[in-house]
């Protein structure tokens, strides 16, 4: 993904499982349905652009496959100690934002059935708060919990 300015707000996105994919067909491969969000599948970050502390970033839900059932899904923005352990894992070094600066469109979504994706995108918005440094990198951890039957790739 490119970065067209240098301020930069990464949203990290939780991921519940690891896919590890093995060379050849095996018949007893799960190929069940699961969700996820659509900018998610090149890596766990979603940048955003702030432009003097405020941004808003849009995240799609989607699935595999058409849905047999309608698949839904909780939104949870993660605190500052799930940011430390990623921060560990991956090298990294990002600044929480306040929870009093994010606000989420939906704390839920829903694909419904015969669909591949949710009709209604979360909007994640951050608005200025006073302790925003311009260039920092700041993150915004949020984990999609799946509800009901569906499962989280």
């Amino acid at each position: 993904m490119h970065i067209f300015q240098s301020k930069l707000l990464a949203l990290a996105i939780s991921v519940t499982a690891i896919i590890i994919l093995g060379p050849g067909c095996n018949k007893n491969t799960d190929f069940s349905n699961k969700i996820y969000f659509a900018q998610s599948v090149a890596s766990k970050i979603v940048p955003v652009t702030i432009d003097g502390g405020k941004g808003i970033v849009r995240l799609s839900l989607v699935s595999a496959l058409v849905a047999q059932e309608n698949l839904n899904a909780e939104v949870i923005l993660l605190d500052s100690n799930y940011l430390k352990s990623f921060n560990a894992e991956n090298g990294t070094s990002y600044v929480p934002v306040p929870a009093t600066a994010i606000q989420l469109s939906a704390a839920a979504l829903s694909i419904e059935t015969g669909k591949a994706a949710a009709d209604n995108i979360l909007s994640v918005t951050v608005t200025d708060w006073p302790e925003y440094v311009d260039g920092k990198q700041y993150a915004i951890p949020v984990k999609l919990k799946a509800t009901g039957s569906a499962q989280v790739l």
